[in-house]
């Protein structure tokens, strides 16, 4: 069962005279990476309470081995030195966990070694049932849990009852300690990440000075910058100031600049490679594109060193492959789709070499299926359908293969879910509707029962809004009155709480504001939310620079401009369709929908001649196939009284609709 007393269990079976290396080893899958080090580092860097500092190297050193184990078939010496040499044994349980060779074999090892009671356990995810690894549960033992999968309270909570029983003192003391503490990290945390960013200058100049005895210093003052570096991003992102650690990332490149690459062992550059990575992720959240870039491209010629050296071991090629992924990210943000290709293709290569040295590894069976599912993406982007519909292919039948290993993996199945939707848009690229929808709702339903696992999981909830909004956008035209009335409600109030939750969230307030558009756009009895859509214009006239994106403030521009039309206030209308019409003139990626928009509001102004113009110009464009788009294509060619050419663009949406609407009967009645 799962307890909260670990806690309080008092370290009573150990010898005490026994010297040990470590106070603890942390063992775990690759899958639950994250979770390890954030629980590495906050136990290494907790701070007993007074009366009890004299105990504070029962909490550390903290051995995790940071590199996937290989394709071997039995534990390394140094891992086996490790585990005799460790105090206590802490096991993250979670369905990768539970099914990880690796986990088991550290269990049964530590054991024999030093008995029951020095074996921890922390649930990260799922249930005690589908987490605990075998090795924990022989003879019918029923182990107790901190559980470190409740948000970030709870994980809190969870490293407090653990460093309670490492210390061997109750958790009350502590409890009461770190809400003391909490009260003053708010004010202290920017501080701190100035004062560190300072620190590494010093350690720069004094690592130049002592080179010749730094050796022994070096790995613990670079473990160190890792651990900042992650922990300071973990506490800023809520407060949203990631900006700070850029100053970070100037000592870090300092520290590193000048040290011959040829010269340093496997794990300095390893280490380094991290860093780096985590660094270029947090500019590329940032949109700093150009320092993503500096970061992760040193640290894709790291890793590429590493595997140069070592070309056969699955740490360096799993490494690399995501150096290669990041440099890749980098672009395909930026919609730099061929220089994206060829970096991907090359993860991809990484990840299925992984595949085929050992198919019964959940983690390289997760990658190669991302890999395909990476390709899929850019063969569409390049409409390039039927090499995109086999690249998905591939990667859903490789996420089967991970469910099989893992069946209770929350990621397998979210990615599924999410390649999924890649199949859908190549079906929408054939036109085929009817498939498009099926495989849109086995998404839809896979997302729903995800979150009602999880119902407080916040990615959960956006991830299942995200797919009811598109899926609204996207179908509209052929849902009955009872879906669109779910599709339009249901994702307003997650997204707003989200957005309520944390306002600085940009893709959170994109996606409120978006949906509420598209509420306003597709304005009826079946959509109308107009307490919500009140709240629009607010929303939008007074975003943060950056916020709205410039297809939703066209879309909204719309919006204003037929507001303006209908109510007769012709000069304020025009006003706002310069405004469109700019966007046409900057050669904008939304050029496309611009004059699909302008075609329709001067159709409504009576200009006939502007209006033609524009829908000649939006037909000459690939122009999408979901219901909507080809709404808009009929409607384009009804403004330029094509009308066998509007009613034929509609034929699979009548085929596929439970009914008829007014838009599709005023295409149906062209002529008139």
């Amino acid at each position: 069962m799962q307890g909260s007393k670990l806690g309080n269990r008092q370290d009573i079976s150990e010898d005490k005279s026994r010297p040990f290396r470590y106070a603890a080893f942390i063992s775990y899958a690759h899958a639950d990476e994250t979770a390890a080090a954030r629980l590495h580092n906050m136990l290494e860097a907790y701070r007993p309470p007074r009366p009890h500092q004299g105990k504070g190297d029962l909490l550390r050193p903290i051995f995790r081995d940071k590199a996937e184990l290989t394709a071997s078939h039995s534990l390394s010496d140094e891992i086996k030195a490790a585990v005799e040499g460790s105090r206590k044994l802490l096991v993250l349980c979670s369905p990768a966990a539970k099914v990880s060779h690796w986990v088991n074999e550290e269990i049964k090892l530590f054991r024999s070694l030093h008995g029951e009671d020095a074996i921890l356990c922390a649930l990260v995810e799922g249930t005690p049932e589908t987490s605990f690894p075998p090795a924990l549960l022989d003879d019918g033992r029923e182990p107790l849990a901190a559980d470190l999968s409740g948000g970030k309270e709870g994980f809190r909570y969870g490293v407090l009852q653990i460093a309670a029983s490492l210390l061997g003192i109750g958790l009350d003391d502590l409890v009461r300690r770190d809400l003391r503490r909490r009260r003053r990290i708010g004010t202290s945390v920017v501080a701190g990440a100035l004062i560190f960013s300072g620190a590494m200058g010093a350690s720069t100049l004094s690592a130049m000075k002592a080179r010749a005895a730094a050796d022994a210093n070096r790995a613990e003052a670079e473990n160190l910058v890792e651990y900042m570096i992650t922990d300071l991003k973990t506490k800023l992102e809520p407060v949203g100031r990631l900006d700070i650690l850029d100053g970070v990332g100037d000592k870090v490149m300092e520290y590193y600049a000048g040290q011959s690459l040829a010269d340093m062992p496997d794990e300095r550059i390893a280490r380094q490679a991290r860093a780096q990575h985590l660094l270029g992720q947090v500019a590329l959240d940032a949109g700093r594109y150009d320092d993503a870039k500096t970061q992760i491209d040193a640290a894709y010629a790291l890793t590429k060193e590493v595997l140069k050296r070592n070309p056969d071991d699955t740490d360096a090629i799993f490494a690399h492959a995501q150096s290669a992924f990041w440099v890749g990210e980098v672009f395909e943000e930026q919609g730099k789709i061929n220089q994206t290709v060829p970096y991907w293709q090359e993860y991809r290569d990484l990840a299925h070499v992984l595949y085929i040295k050992d198919k019964t590894n959940f983690d390289f069976v997760m990658e190669a299926a991302w890999g395909e599912n990476n390709l899929g993406i850019l063969a569409r982007s390049q409409k390039r359908y039927l090499a995109a519909e086999e690249k998905y292919e591939k990667a859903l039948e490789l996420f089967v293969e991970a469910l099989k290993l893992n069946p209770n993996s929350n990621e397998a199945k979210r990615e599924y879910a999410d390649s999924l939707i890649g199949a859908e848009q190549v079906y929408l690229s054939q036109r085929d509707i009817f498939s498009a929808l099926k495989t849109r709702k086995e998404s839809l339903s896979i997302s729903e029962k995800l979150l009602r696992g999880s119902p407080s999981n916040l990615n959960f909830q956006y991830d299942y809004a995200l797919k009811q909004s598109n899926m609204l956008r996207q179908y509209h035209p052929i849902l009955d009155i009872y879906t669109k009335q779910k599709l339009s409600v249901e994702p307003v109030k997650v997204f707003k709480s989200l957005y309520e939750h944390d306002p600085s969230n940009v893709w959170w307030s994109r996606r409120y504001i978006g949906h509420l558009i598209l509420l306003e756009k597709l304005q009826s009895e079946e959509t109308a939310l107009q307490s919500e859509l009140n709240d629009l214009t607010q929303l939008v006239e007074f975003a943060p620079e950056g916020m709205i994106t410039e297809s939703i403030h066209l879309l909204y521009l719309q919006i204003v401009a037929k507001r303006e039309i209908s109510i007769g206030q012709y000069s304020f209308g025009l006003e706002t369709v310069k405004k469109i019409e700019r966007i046409i003139e900057d050669n904008s990626e939304n050029s496309a929908l611009a004059e699909f928009v302008l075609a329709t509001l001067y159709a409504e102004l009576g200009n006939q001649t502007k209006a033609v113009s524009y829908a000649e110009a939006f037909l000459k464009n690939n122009l999408g196939n979901s219901p909507d788009a080809l709404l808009n294509i009929a409607h384009s060619y009804r403004i330029l009284k094509e009308c066998e050419k509007a009613i034929k663009t509609i034929e699979p949406i009548i085929s596929n609709s439970p009914k008829s609407t007014p838009e599709i009967e005023h295409i149906k009645n062209c002529e008139t």
